[in-house]
């Protein structure tokens, strides 16, 4: 019986996808560490949120003749899975592959740990319920990453997850102990009558449109994708702030019923999304944040350590040129000096640094070919101290500049909308003519492409970073050059193509039709939800 009732539970079911996903992390760590951890933990939280930890049985359960000790035990057995394999497979894998992948395997078990004890604590917190407080699924994440870091920073790591294996026990064994034989839909006391205010209208007719809008798992969904976007990173941005929109379009499928226009409906579903996004965006361009860490030029690689005491000129990718035919060009300074730039090959174009050095070559040489990156990416030929002092005076590079901002916020737009025009293609009403099975076929091949695409992309890729970043941005430095001057220019021709996607996802919109269940978005301190 208890098996049954974990298959039926949603955690289980998102337990293969997410254990294929740490297995995928831990195969693409050694080569880009951190960046594939932050998307794999945003991909956590997402999977995490659509689990609903804080739901301990649903209507159909609870009037199952099952004791409620069997509808606690495969709820918990179901979360712990979502927590552990995943975990263990990623610890496991981490550990085959080597490259000094140790610690990460082990910030994966300190993670597992954390997040149980946390679980554990929204299943014990109003146990007699059908559901615990939404607002304790959105604050576990959040305090399991405070504990985790504090646990990575402080020196005594261990003690602090043994102590959170502890609590997490003796709590797990408290609530055990607390299990009722059924769990309550309705609340035990009378509630108190509201006070009559002479109107049966609502003060505020919209609100329930708004809240259907703001459903609870965007709470932590949003946020997640308004980071990735402020860091500078475009790939997993919009996708995150997506997900949102496809939980509104289910959360908002009553309103149909309403004398209200389906365009009027994705305006406000879409457009506080886009804002947001290019917000966000914009506050990481002016404040730096999108570039932290992530130098533009930089004098010397700190992984290769030369000899000869000639440092190497490293630039961003997105300054890099491609050699056409893949013959490499020589780089001559003007009192004859010569480099032979390294190409490097994806897919089937050839690539160079143009203000690289060779081991051979000068120290002169290796401070003209500086001069020459910074001439081209802040303005100005420097040397490093003049471009140290002039960073501190706030000098702005070309990636940074007004016209390349609402460049970059009009690509990060486009793949909002480019994700909002596939997620209304796949509601097409010609689809729903199809066979069930027939369309999760459908679906899952699509997410399986996307998947192999954006695997692929940072797999081929041969420089930091998701090779499609590097590329966009070069992409948008060349039209940068070759639009006129003026800002408005600039805007419009950004506008158009924003325009244009708007119209497809518009009328792509008028055929859609959500065939899934209507769901009922919760305000984030229901007390009661199955």
């Amino acid at each position: 019986m208890i098996l049954q009732l974990m298959k039926r539970d949603p955690a289980w079911k998102f337990t293969p996808w997410l254990t294929a996903a740490a297995v995928i992390a831990a195969l693409l760590y050694s080569r880009y560490g951190s960046l594939i951890l932050g998307a794999t933990g945003g991909f956590i939280v997402a999977i995490f949120m659509r689990a609903q930890p804080h739901q301990r049985v649903t209507f159909f359960e609870a009037a199952l003749p099952v004791a409620g000790r069997d509808l606690f035990l495969a709820r918990f057995l179901s979360l712990m899975a979502l927590i552990w394999l995943p975990a263990t497979a990623m610890a496991a894998t981490l550990l085959l592959t080597g490259n000094g992948a140790f610690p990460a395997s082990v910030i994966a078990g300190f993670a597992a740990v954390v997040l149980t004890m946390g679980m554990i604590i929204i299943l014990s917190t109003r146990i007699e319920e059908f559901a615990a407080p939404v607002w304790a699924t959105l604050a576990c994440p959040a305090a399991a990453c405070v504990v985790l870091v504090l646990t990575l920073e402080l020196k005594h790591s261990i003690l602090i997850v043994a102590i959170c294996g502890a609590v997490a026990i003796i709590l797990g064994v408290l609530t055990w102990n607390r299990i009722p034989e059924t769990f309550q839909c309705a609340p035990i006391a009378v509630s108190a009558p509201r006070k009559n205010t002479g109107s049966a209208a609502p003060s505020l007719p919209w609100w329930p449109i708004i809240r259907s809008l703001l459903a609870w798992q965007s709470a932590i969904i949003i946020p997640i994708s308004l980071w990735w976007v402020a860091s500078g990173i475009w790939l997993f941005a919009p996708m995150y702030m997506m997900m949102a929109y496809a939980q509104s379009l289910v959360t908002t499928r009553w309103t149909l019923a309403l004398p209200i226009s389906r365009r009027f409906m994705l305006a406000i579903a879409l457009v506080p999304m886009l804002l947001l996004l290019a917000g966000s965006a914009e506050v990481g361009m002016l404040t730096g944040y999108a570039r932290q860490g992530r130098d533009l030029v930089r004098l010397g690689d700190p992984s290769h350590f030369r000899p000869t005491g000639t440092p190497d000129v490293m630039v961003n990718p997105a300054f890099w040129r491609i050699a056409p035919g893949g013959r490499m060009p020589v780089i001559q300074a003007p009192w004859g000096e010569e480099f032979h730039p390294e190409p490097v090959r994806i897919l089937s174009l050839t690539f160079y640094n143009p203000y690289a050095t060779a081991e051979g070559n000068s120290r002169r040489f290796g401070e003209w070919q500086f001069a020459r990156a910074t001439s081209d990416i802040y303005g100005q030929p420097m040397t490093p101290r003049e471009l140290a002092h002039a960073k501190r005076a706030d000098l702005k590079p070309i990636t940074l500049r007004p016209r390349m901002q609402i460049l970059s916020i009009g690509v990060i737009l486009a793949f909002a909308l480019i994700w909002a025009w596939l997620i209304e293609l796949l509601s097409w009403h010609r689809l729903n003519r199809l066979s069930a099975t027939v369309r999760k076929t459908l679906i899952y091949s699509v997410a399986l492409i996307l998947g192999v695409t954006v695997l692929g992309d940072l797999w081929v890729s041969k420089v930091p970073g998701p090779v499609s970043q590097a590329a966009l941005e070069a992409g948008l430095l060349f039209v940068s050059r070759h639009l006129p001057p003026s800002l408005a220019v600039v805007a419009l021709v950004t506008l158009v193509p924003l325009v244009v996607l708007w119209c497809l996802i518009d009328r792509q919109d008028a055929a859609s039709e959500i065939s899934s269940p209507v769901q009922q978005a919760p305000s984030l301190f229901d007390r009661y939800r199955a």
